[in-house]
């Protein structure tokens, strides 16, 4: 199993009241247009590293993953904010998953940025920066 398949099976089994789409971050955005929200969306990742121990080769990919909500045009602070922390509690939740899964060495820092109105459908939410290392089974 490679991490991105890891990442797409603890977001369906989780998070099923997400939709989850997984393209490259040219095509993310249309992507995110056309599916069912709220959704989570992983874009294929951006680089790594590959760590050799004890003889054996292990995966640390760099990674974007967003969670974002609609909000209507011209939402005011108080509605975008509120889709925000909702998302951002998903991002919180999908760190969790991630690190009781067993696939990946554990996560404990990663930065996020806020997406506010950025993509072709008016979204909100939280697009988190990860690291993710395998642990062998990946």
């Amino acid at each position: 199993m490679t991490i991105d398949q890891a990442i797409k099976d603890i977001c369906e089994k989780h998070f099923p009241q997400f939709s989850y789409i997984f393209d490259d971050e040219f095509n993310i955005n249309q992507a995110v247009s056309r599916e069912k929200l709220p959704a989570i969306a992983h874009v294929l990742p951006i680089g790594g590293t590959m760590v050799m121990r004890n003889g054996r080769i292990y995966d640390r990919e760099n990674i974007y993953i967003g969670f974002v909500d609609k909000v209507t045009r011209d939402a005011s602070g108080d509605d975008q904010c509120a889709v925000f922390e909702r998302m951002k509690d998903a991002a919180k939740d999908f760190i969790r998953e991630a690190n009781k899964s067993g696939h990946f060495q554990s996560v404990t820092a990663w930065d996020y940025g806020v997406v506010y109105n950025q993509m072709a459908s008016i979204v909100t939410g939280v697009m988190l920066s990860i690291t993710i290392e395998d642990n062998g089974s990946c």
